[in-house]
């Protein structure tokens, strides 16, 4: 799997273009591999880790507060959810998507959290949710 290292600042740029993205290349793990143990964060600051995940079913979905694609969907993922109950449901808040005037690119870790809660009280979002770190460390990777 490519590993893309681009810096906090790129990572988290300010404006967005479709240069950032090569959308032929899906570098994810298939279902059933194991995925990378990476650290995140709880929205109440505590470290969860995703080998906490092994031995269960996870359906992880990446999403910020600007994503279009994230937001549009929260409520038809509900019926999802209630119709596979021994799924473990994940959100992953990455960088933003579409970050402008409304809500710019994270600069800090804190802030990064901040978002994510708003966007779950916004969205009404009933999945657990943790937050990647300010490089995007599993977003890059994956």
């Amino acid at each position: 799997m490519a590993k893309r290292c681009l810096s906090v600042v790129d990572y988290n740029y300010r404006n967005f273009r479709t240069s950032n993205y090569d959308y032929m290349a899906f570098p994810g793990p298939k279902a059933g591999d194991d995925m990378l143990d990476f650290t995140l964060t709880s929205l109440d600051g505590k470290e969860i880790k995703l080998s906490n995940y092994k031995g269960k079913w996870v359906v992880i979905e990446t999403a910020s507060l600007t994503c279009p694609m994230y937001v549009k969907n929260v409520n038809p993922i509900k019926k999802v959810i209630q119709k596979f109950p021994d799924v473990e449901f994940l959100v992953v808040y990455v960088r933003e998507a579409h970050p402008g005037s409304r809500v710019g690119p994270h600069e800090t870790l804190d802030d990064k959290i901040a978002l994510a809660d708003r966007m779950k009280n916004e969205t009404g979002e009933v999945r657990n949710m943790a937050v990647d770190n300010l490089d995007g460390e599993m977003h890059q990777a994956y």
